[in-house]
């Protein structure tokens, strides 16, 4: 209900009959449950006008993205009003086997491996090697895997669509999750708009995703963060990377070492 008031920028009765597919007295119950949750961060203009977000809203309530609220649209099982308003034009470039993902979660869980024919630039007919996953990434544009390779000795990225076959094992892994020294390890990513831009149109960059502020400051995993950079499009050598192809710039890109080698595909 937090995401419906912060979005729409308001919550009636008939709204959460609509979103949550429950009866008129079912509805009334939430929504009386929700204001006395959370009390001063609504107000209501009569007993039966919708409830709307207060001064207080933003101080008393998680924030919530736009995403947030697409994704509790979409969920519902019938067709909403106004969610024809929304598009999302993202396209997904995702290859998924449901099967892979299970299996690769289970080996996860249990702290075993995989035996898998894996497919890069270099060798597009696969290598065969034993890997240990910790985590499934959910990146922009795929799916991978962080995972100990008895190949290579190291912790890689595997990109789940280049799996091009694979056989469980039940060997224990070697290395574990707290022993990826670039998974445990964070680093905070400056980011601001691209200096070679003039005043006007920093300014214009930093309203548009900065919230106004000069810089935006992220903390990601080391092991992730290349996926950050690549997807933000993400200036970092000033020389080579200019405007208008790119509009922002990490500014630390100096001081971060080997963070470009990180989370690359293994070859």
């Amino acid at each position: 209900m937090d995401v419906l008031v912060r979005w729409e920028g308001e919550l009636s009765n008939a709204r959460i009959r609509e979103v949550f597919g429950v009866q008129a007295v079912q509805s009334s119950r939430l929504l009386a449950a929700y204001m006395a949750e959370r009390g001063e961060a609504l107000s209501r203009a009569t007993p039966r006008a919708p409830v709307k977000p207060s001064p207080r809203f933003d101080d008393v309530v998680p924030p919530t993205s736009a995403d947030d609220y697409v994704r509790l649209l979409s969920g519902a099982s019938t067709s909403l009003p106004g969610s024809d308003l929304l598009v999302d034009a993202r396209p997904s470039l995702l290859s998924e086997n449901p099967r892979l993902f299970a299996d690769l979660l289970t080996a996860c869980r249990a702290g075993t491996g995989l035996w898998i024919a894996y497919g890069s630039m270099q060798n597009p007919g696969g290598i065969e090697r034993s890997i240990f996953p910790h985590s499934l990434v959910r990146a922009p544009r795929r799916w991978h895997m962080r995972a100990w390779c008895d190949l290579r000795k190291e912790f890689r990225d595997f990109a789940l669509g280049r799996v091009l076959s694979y056989t469980m094992l039940d060997q224990a892994a070697p290395k574990l999750r707290r022993q990826d020294v670039d998974w445990n390890k964070f680093v905070n990513l400056k980011v601001v708009a691209h200096p070679e831009f003039g005043e006007e149109h920093q300014r214009l960059l930093r309203r548009e995703y900065f919230a106004g502020k000069a810089s935006l400051n992220l903390r990601v995993r080391k092991a992730l963060a290349s996926y950050v950079v690549q997807d933000l499009r993400l200036a970092t050598d000033l020389k080579r990377d200019r405007p208008p192809q790119f509009q922002l710039y990490l500014e630390n890109s100096e001081s971060l070492g080997d963070l470009f080698s990180v989370g690359s595909v293994p070859s």
